[in-house]
């Protein structure tokens, strides 16, 4: 696949899972992240048991990592469901990451390196073969620009080279990821957020921190008031 691709062109590696628990916990996240397994939705340990051909044992040690990452919640009664996303939690969750984009920007434009650079254009240029032809976009399509886009944006909070504030963007990166793919179902904001993703390699290149920190938060809100436009058509 094009991301695999990405992977090797960017050396990033994506280290094996150790344990039937992991590879069932990985399995179920990426779920829940791309609302597979949607908002609400309960998850039965014998279903899963029988779905991953498994034991009791590392479904529960999976779920419980689900739980430990904020995706899934228990009944007060018992059973576990799906944490639901809100319009509340979107308004919240992007108006803290608008300002922490725009500093990420600023820091980002002092000391991104050219490699760095050229992984996200190797990004973007992989990302612009699959917004064509639009009429043939799938699921799959829909993921593998998720992937994309996050990884794009991790590269440039990465380059920040600042500790503190990547622990701090990855204490709402569960909830970024759900909220992203259902803003990426919107053709024009696809379309839109990789135009974005162009303009910002240059005014990263350029050193143009003022021009990048209002096209993060633009960029950030246009996510968010997509995002919670299908979310609010879910969810009256």
């Amino acid at each position: 696949m094009l991301y695999d691709k990405l992977i090797k062109d960017t050396n990033l590696k994506v280290h094996p899972p150790k344990s039937i628990s992991d590879q069932i916990y990985e399995s179920v996240k990426e779920a829940i992240l791309t609302n597979e397994l949607e908002p609400r939705e309960q998850l039965v340990e014998s279903k899963l048991a029988q779905t991953f051909g498994a034991s009791r044992t590392p479904i529960r040690e999976a779920i419980q990592k689900l739980e430990l990452e904020g995706l899934v919640e228990r009944f007060p009664q018992g059973g576990v469901r799906v944490v639901p996303l809100t319009k509340t939690t979107l308004k919240e969750v992007f108006g803290i990451r608008m300002i922490l984009e725009a500093y990420a920007a600023e820091l980002a434009c002092d000391k991104i390196t050219k490699k760095e650079l050229n992984e996200l254009k190797k990004i973007s240029d992989i990302a612009e073969k699959l917004m064509t032809p639009s009429e043939s976009f799938s699921k799959d399509t829909i993921r593998e620009l998720w992937k994309l886009n996050t990884i794009f944006h991790e590269t440039i909070l990465k380059s920040t080279g600042n500790a503190q504030l990547i622990k701090i963007l990855a204490l709402q990166r569960q909830l970024v990821l759900r909220f992203r793919i259902l803003s990426l179902h919107d053709e024009n904001v696809r379309i839109k957020a990789w135009e974005d993703h162009k303009l910002m390699i240059y005014y990263l290149e350029q050193k143009e921190k003022e021009l990048k920190k209002a096209l993060a938060k633009l960029h950030v809100g246009n996510a968010a008031t997509s995002a919670l436009k299908l979310l609010s058509a879910a969810v009256p």
